[in-house]
């Protein structure tokens, strides 16, 4: 379990509603018992059957939502937080979608790559992609990319760049931790010499 809603308000709800309910179901339990001499209470029976099917209504949200107050990981792991301190998340007011945290596991462990959006034209088509960790330089690190960001994000390092998602390659030799840092190899299609030099000179002056 990673979270937990507060329910004290959704228990007092529940409650009520409860108390609301039984209520209904016990003067509907008294008039059917009224009706078998007296036929006329036949109404007052049907009017409660229908009040008592509307006061099931929030009994059996309040039960889903009580039922459903506890947050479990897909995985075990290690849950990275997006603010970086648990501490920010108290009294937050988030947005349907918004992203909170990650669950990381050493189970098919993913390699964040942000690839400068001035070398962008690598990301066009298809490309392949090696790692070389800083704990062992000597050895390329097989990838598979499984997403690529539709617009650039502003690092760190002030610098634009679109995130590249890759699922690295089991290899048990490497010993691959959450947190592992290293340098990216990304290999696109061929490029002519002329390009390199006319796409390199047109960057100079944009930057004067």
């Amino acid at each position: 379990m990673i979270a937990l809603y507060e329910t004290s308000r959704r228990k007092y709800q529940y409650a009520i509603a409860l108390a609301a309910l039984r209520e209904a179901e016990t003067e509907l339990e008294l008039e059917r018992q009224n009706a078998f001499s007296d036929e006329s209470k036949l109404g007052k029976v049907k009017l409660l059957q229908e009040r008592c099917k509307m006061l099931k209504v929030p009994v059996e949200e309040a039960q889903w939502y009580l039922q459903h107050t506890e947050i479990h990981a897909p995985a075990s792991g290690i849950l990275a937080l997006t603010d970086k301190r648990a501490e920010l998340l108290a009294g937050k007011a988030v947005k349907t979608g918004e992203k909170l945290f990650e669950v990381l596991s050493n189970d098919g462990l993913i390699a964040l790559i942000h690839v400068n959006e001035q070398e962008s034209s690598l990301l066009q088509g298809d490309f392949s992609v090696k790692l070389f960790l800083h704990t062992a330089p000597e050895k390329a690190v097989e990838g598979t990319v499984e997403e690529c960001s539709a617009y650039p994000v502003l690092t760190e390092q002030n610098l634009y760049c679109y995130p590249v998602r890759v699922r690295l390659k089991k290899d048990d030799t490497l010993h691959l931790k959450v947190g592992m840092r290293g340098v990216a190899k990304l290999s696109g299609r061929k490029r002519f010499l002329g390009y390199l030099f006319f796409k390199n000179i047109i960057l100079y002056f944009r930057n004067l």
